[in-house]
């Protein structure tokens, strides 16, 4: 008998020192909120009033201390029966994760105004370093929070474990952690018409963010490896109800119907056009063209906007750039984390430059920074493309980015790329049909610039022309140097576009201007506003110009082009092709006759976007002009939509991992 007694005495007293140590951690958790409140309010690119938000997201910080306790409440109990001060220690080291982790992610979406998910699993060791060091997270400030909360998470536990709170509360309060085990809570905040993406990523809390995405990812790696087994049965299945596809082994295989949409508004020349593409690093429209939410910022491409074939309502396929090429010049399927990701294993696949380079065009990519990022290089040398130019031809002539404090720059601004460009071609045949893709850098992450006080008084003064409400010119200077640099960008292009009309090429070129995706550290609206980007092509060519209101996406160009070439110049292209794209909608008035899948980024495939409707993450919308989009309640379209994203998911799996995208006798011959 007085053995079983000791041993309820030694759970009681376990019990207690539990629940005075969850106040230690309730604590922790309020503290962990207040530092993120400062850090948004010091960070400089964060809108007033987000103290508020974050005071709201408090209650989601507590529902995960109910949850995080209830998970930790059986361990502590048995490792306390046992022995007391080794369970003590056991919930001190939790606290210190708890606190380094939270610290961390907290610092991340300090700077980049997004969550830190699953995206960490799309790129290499040597790809995050990059992109850390660009951030500016590690310098000698950002770890002084660490050692902060390394202090309070030991003063706390040591201050409340000597606490002796009575063992009916205790034990009461243990039996609620147990119940509260099983029970599902919502952790993070539900989408609806009353608040915005970013509201929603400041509430969160980013430690929850973190794993419920992380966990989301491995659940659907999972699901994937298991519906790779039975692909074959769903794709007879999928075959026998299509139209459209020619062979059940390659789902995306269709005939290459792409009307000529382009061929009305251009003068035909003699000989073949050359092909110039400016791909700008988070040009989006929300600051940039008419009607721009922010107003514009780029007056010299808002110029050119009005002499060329413009679509306001353009959308990029992916919220990161690791798409963009892929998407442009192949048109092609996501995969896994990205098609260029796949690297050495990327599916035998067709694009617009290996077929113009049958075509008799030479074609080159041009970038300012490491074209190893994102798997570009390789894909580029996929597309056989005649010369790479990245940072490390550019030589000591061409001064590059500053660096920050750290060291770290990315590379060469876009003046000096577009500089290193034009030398580039001085050497080249000016009778031979040219493919040129550039794809410009200054528009990222740390935003610095070489005559920053000049484009902080350029930002100024341009803002005092725009016919702003005094709450939007207050947002807009949280966010002076991610503007500055558009602003740069700008003047770099009206010098490229100067120095290129010099050229005896000009009048037979045609220039195709967009954004890789809309920029994230500036808060993005709504789920369709991160794909929100401005598309423009301009040439001397042009016999007519259009504003279209549309929408048409990076996966449309390259089909609209190739049936552009093939009608007009006559050049030999495929009749069979995988495209995702149908073509560009050259409809003036607004509307969406597209079904495209979006990327946010490597891990998050959850957005779909069908005619004048769009699923994100589950949730149905309906997009109005300007790219607007309401959440709306529609069963029958949310089950029409979610069938086709379905349709698409399975293709995408069952090509990219089966090397089924296009027949090699396709591949050899283009």
């Amino acid at each position: 008998m007085y053995h079983r007694v000791t041993e309820d005495g030694r759970i009681l007293t376990a019990a207690r020192k539990f629940f005075a140590l969850a106040a230690s951690l309730l604590v922790m958790i309020f503290f962990l909120r207040l530092y993120e409140i400062i850090l948004t309010a010091t960070a400089g690119n964060f809108p007033m009033g987000s103290w508020k938000m974050q005071l709201n997201g408090l209650q989601y910080d507590f529902l995960l201390l109910s949850k995080l306790l209830s998970y930790i409440m059986i361990p502590f109990l048995f490792v306390g029966y046992f022995k007391l001060k080794a369970a003590k220690y056991l919930f001190l080291v939790f606290s210190l994760l708890l606190a380094f982790f939270s610290i961390g992610l907290q610092q991340y979406f300090s700077r980049t105004l997004v969550p830190l998910g699953a995206d960490l699993w799309g790129y290499s060791l040597a790809e995050i370093k990059l992109t850390v060091f660009s951030s500016g997270a590690v310098n000698a400030p950002s770890f002084l929070p660490f050692l902060g909360f390394s202090a309070l998470a030991v003063l706390s536990t040591l201050f409340f474990y000597r606490m002796e709170p009575k063992r009916t509360f205790s034990a009461l309060f243990c039996v609620v952690m147990l119940v509260l085990l099983p029970v599902k809570m919502k952790l993070t905040p539900s989408a609806n018409k009353r608040t915005t993406e970013f509201s929603r990523y400041i509430q969160c809390n980013k430690l929850v963010f973190f794993i419920n995405n992380n966990y989301d990812y491995i659940e659907q790696k999972s699901r994937k490896e298991k519906e790779l087994q039975d692909l074959d049965a769903k794709m007879a299945v999928q075959a026998e109800s299509s139209l459209k596809m020619v062979d059940r082994n390659y789902p995306f295989l269709h005939k290459n119907e792409t009307p000529d949409a382009l061929g009305q508004f251009f003068t035909k020349g003699d000989k073949l056009p050359n092909l110039v593409f400016l791909v700008v690093e988070s040009l989006g429209r929300s600051y940039s063209g008419e009607g721009a939410d922010l107003g514009s910022f780029t007056p010299f491409l808002d110029s050119l906007m009005t002499k060329g074939i413009y679509w306001e309502n353009f959308l990029s396929t992916s919220g990161r750039t690791f798409s963009v090429m892929p998407s442009i010049f192949g048109s092609l399927p996501f995969g896994d984390k990205g098609f260029a990701e796949m690297g050495s294993d990327m599916p035998k696949h067709i694009s617009l430059m290996s077929i113009l380079n049958k075509n008799g065009y030479q074609s080159c990519f041009y970038y300012g920074s490491d074209s190893k990022f994102d798997n570009m290089a390789m894909f580029f040398s996929k597309q056989h493309a005649h010369q790479f130019i990245d940072q490390s031809q550019f030589g000591s002539r061409y001064k590059k980015i500053p660096p920050m404090s750290n060291g770290f720059t990315w590379g060469y601004g876009d003046r000096e790329l577009f500089d290193k460009y034009f030398s580039t071609l001085e050497k080249k045949d000016i009778s031979q049909a040219r493919l040129d893709v550039l794809l410009t850098i200054n528009m990222h992450s740390p935003f610095l610039l070489a005559e920053q006080s000049y484009y902080n008084a350029k930002l100024e003064s341009h803002v005092k022309k725009l016919n702003l409400t005094e709450d939007k010119r207050k947002f807009i200077h949280q966010y002076s140097p991610q503007l500055a640099t558009v602003l740069c960008f700008d003047d770099a292009l009206k010098y490229f576009f100067e120095k290129f009309a010099q050229r005896a090429d000009y009048n037979n070129t045609i220039f195709f201007i967009t954004g890789d995706h809309r920029m994230p550290e500036i808060p993005i609206s709504s789920q369709l506003d991160r794909f929100h980007v401005p598309f423009l092509i301009y040439s001397p060519m042009l016999r007519k110009t259009q504003k279209i209101s549309s929408i048409s996406t990076h996966f449309d160009i390259a089909p609209s082009l190739l049936a552009f070439l093939g009608k007009n110049y006559h050049i030999s292209v495929p009749s069979l092709v995988a495209w995702i794209g149908s073509g560009l909608d050259m409809e003036p008035k607004f509307r969406n006759i597209h079904s495209y899948p979006l990327m946010r980024n490597k891990s998050e495939l959850i957005d779909y976007i069908d005619g004048e409707n769009m699923i994100s993450n589950g949730v149905l919308y309906r997009i109005s002009p300007n790219n607007r989009i309401d959440q709306i309640q529609d069963s029958r379209r949310m089950v029409e939509v979610d069938a086709k994203f379905k349709i698409y998911k399975t293709n995408n799996l069952f090509a990219c991992k089966k090397n089924r995208i296009i027949p090699d006798s396709i591949v050899t011959k283009y």
